[in-house]
């Protein structure tokens, strides 16, 4: 059911036109097929153009706290991937020594150097608290706490004497456990 209309004659009543209409030249035909005039202008505000200064990418501002330079202690951050639930930083250390750029602290009874980027300055309740060695790290085991305890008779035969005879070990849910047999064998 072609009519020999488009839809634009159909909705507007006459064809679209493209916008090109709209716009005068400012240049005649003449002037626009002279390509060395172009090169000539072209060469000359490519050479009117200047470079843009960059920034470096390594100048990042980084925050040193103003009381750094007072303080007595500081906490060292831990650059390592961290665990769940660990601590960003390490300390509180003592400060042997400061330079420009970086602090001289007492590590586990050794100097130890370190950036100040690293620093964070510790405000401690107490005027004068002993620093602290290096955190343990989680794989070590923790030290026995039975170790500490008051080693009285009583405690002592409470340990060394082994319960009723109990049913064998359950689950939560109420399943027994089997244990393989050369694992029942050191018991």
């Amino acid at each position: 059911m072609d009519g020999g209309f488009s839809a634009s004659e159909l909705l507007f009543g006459s064809p679209l036109r493209l916008p090109g209409g709209w716009f005068e030249p400012h240049s005649t035909p003449e002037e626009s097929l002279d390509h060395s005039s172009f090169v000539g202008r072209l060469r000359q505000t490519l050479t009117s153009l200047r470079p843009v200064a960059r920034q470096d990418s390594d100048t990042r501002a980084i925050f040193v706290h103003p009381r750094l330079s007072q303080a007595t202690h500081v906490f060292v951050r831990c650059d390592t991937v961290r665990r769940p639930l660990q601590r960003p930083y390490d300390g509180p250390f003592r400060v042997l020594k400061r330079d420009s750029k970086t602090f001289t602290i007492d590590r586990a009874g050794k100097p130890d150097v370190v950036s100040i980027d690293r620093l964070k300055p510790a405000f401690l309740l107490l005027p004068e608290c002993p620093p602290t060695s290096e955190r343990q790290p989680d794989d070590m085991p923790a030290a026995d706490v039975d170790a500490d305890a008051p080693r009285s008779p009583l405690a002592l035969q409470q340990r060394s004497t082994p319960g009723p005879a109990s049913s064998p070990p359950t689950t939560r849910h109420g399943r027994h456990i089997r244990r393989p047999i050369r694992f029942r064998l050191a018991d």
